[in-house]
């Protein structure tokens, strides 16, 4: 495929089955690489995709009208590009963006790719080599058309995001943020650096990182279950075993409040939305909560927790100040 090519729906859907041919991979990458209007039609499929398990089933006319447009490849079950077309349907009916708050963009007069999540939004990458990003809400990631082989780096400007890479010993994968460096050998890890908060923690689940200060030196090699945390006001760094079991929670189809608190529920609601929420007065009604979120945005949610917990609210960005009656 080049520049001009029509966007394969089917083949992009086939690559996230991982039904793909080598040749075809191929032929996805060559497109890819095409132009950073490529790249974002990609990723806007790998968001349908993603967000497909968490919709309830749409309307099949309109999925249907929109599978047609992609146009159908013969060679393919239908299923595969059925699912994209079924979640852009449902966004669609709901008179929201497909992508659901991911903004897909590149720099004037560069060949850098930006992805940008709204607040109480989460978006999925797939980056060239194959690596996955989760980006939580409020969240900034940057990488160069040229991502590939030596050359893989991406840059977490803003927010929250889990990282599963794909394995290159030769070829060490690397985060930049504001404030360090994480060289990464293959592992699944969660990076947190707001603007707004005065540390930025990582988070290890599987692998192998080193963290390492914007001077090279390096600051921590850390293990699975070990948290890094770095003050960024005083430069001191510290690691830790954790219980980060809850880590990235956000990324996954749903989360199950089933007799929770209010503090459970906040505690819970703070990671799935990636904000702060500031609690004043107490709460002497006991309430429990059973609730499951799926694509609920933050003030649909607080707007039904005002419905069993007597409370007002107030969204500032990825601040939330709950004040209970």
């Amino acid at each position: 495929m080049n520049k001009d090519t029509k966007c394969d729906y089917a083949l992009i859907a086939a690559y996230l089955a991982g039904e793909t041919t080598a040749a075809e991979e191929a032929k996805l990458h060559e497109f890819r690489n095409a132009s950073p209007q490529n790249e974002a039609e990609f990723q806007e499929a790998v968001s349908l995709w993603t967000l497909a398990g968490k919709a309830p089933e749409a309307d099949p006319a309109q999925a249907e009208i929109l599978w047609k447009k992609a146009g159908e490849n013969k060679n393919r079950p239908s299923f595969y590009l059925r699912r994209i077309a079924a979640a852009a349907a449902f966004f669609c009916l709901l008179g929201l963006s497909w992508l659901a708050g991911s903004r897909f963009s590149s720099s004037a007069g560069t060949d850098e790719f930006t992805v940008r999540t709204n607040p109480g939004q989460h978006s999925e990458i797939v980056l060239p080599d194959g690596s996955h990003v989760w980006l939580n809400s409020s969240s900034s990631l940057s990488y160069s058309s040229a991502f590939s082989g030596s050359r893989r780096n991406v840059r977490l400007t803003e927010g929250q995001a889990v990282f599963q890479i794909v394995k290159d010993p030769a070829n060490p994968f690397t985060v930049e943020c504001e404030d360090i460096d994480i060289r990464v050998y293959g592992t699944t890890f969660d990076v947190r650096t707001y603007k707004t908060e005065h540390d930025v923690e990582v988070a290890l689940q599987e692998g192998s990182v080193e963290v390492f200060g914007k001077d090279g030196a390096s600051m921590a090699q850390m293990v699975p279950g070990e948290l890094f945390t770095y003050d960024k006001s005083t430069g001191a760094a510290s690691v830790e075993t954790a219980d980060i079991a809850g880590r990235g929670i956000w990324r996954q189809p749903e989360l199950k409040l089933q007799n929770c608190s209010l503090a459970e529920v906040v505690t819970l609601m703070e990671e799935w939305y990636g904000v702060k929420i500031n609690i004043e007065g107490k709460s002497s009604s006991g309430d429990q909560y059973w609730m499951t979120i799926k694509t609920e945005s933050l003030r649909e949610m607080l707007d039904l927790m005002s419905r069993i917990t007597p409370m007002t609210y107030e969204i500032n960005g990825d601040s939330v100040n709950l004040k209970l009656q």
